[in-house]
């Protein structure tokens, strides 16, 4: 079974994160601009195709990663992507404080809060949206408020007409504040 669409758009928006270089690498030479390159374009192409492929199916996954982005990033990608062993976005939201270990590597629970921002945002629905702050706030009470302060800032932009943060994630509420994105009195 291959890895959702949100999963997939987590795991390169975290790679891309860690490695902006690889957003947009314009090839060096003009021969090189006929073959696979990462761009903006090919990143979002892969996060289309990756879905739709078996996780078992290397062979496949190495085609559409190698054929889009590249050997050199395509390596990279498929490293950490192998490496990162993430949590489906919808396991977490359901069970914030036992479905990842909030404590480890800053770019792993980076990794995951963007998934389930991502999963809440695609869903689109008021509920999801709540249900998203769950994991943020586990993730901040475990040690990375820095880093689930910055999911925050992401969840709250996309926050539906109507949506009221719940009252456990008022703890964000200075941050959103002075980003514009809550008022004082909210």
């Amino acid at each position: 079974m291959s890895r959702g669409p949100v999963l997939v758009r987590s795991s390169i928006t975290g790679f891309v994160q860690r490695n902006p270089d690889a957003l947009d690498a314009f090839p060096s030479s003009a021969a090189k601009t006929g073959g696979a390159w990462p761009s903006r374009r090919t990143w979002s192409m892969l996060a289309a195709v990756l879905p739709h492929l078996r996780e078992d199916d290397n062979a496949a996954i190495n085609t559409a990663v190698f054929g889009l982005i590249g050997e050199g990033a395509g390596v990279e990608f498929l490293e950490r992507r192998r490496s990162a062993d993430l949590p489906d976005p919808v396991a977490v939201v359901e069970n914030p404080d036992s479905a990842f270990d909030w404590q480890s590597r800053p770019d792993l629970v980076w990794a995951v809060l963007s998934g389930v921002t991502a999963w809440a945002v695609g869903r689109g629905t008021v509920e999801a949206w709540r249900s998203a702050w769950g994991p943020l706030i586990a993730a901040a009470e475990a040690g990375a408020p820095d880093v689930a302060g910055a999911a925050a800032r992401t969840l709250a932009k996309a926050r539906p007409a109507k949506a009221t943060v719940p009252a456990s994630a008022r703890r964000f509420a200075p941050m959103l504040t002075a980003a514009g994105l809550m008022e004082a009195a909210a």
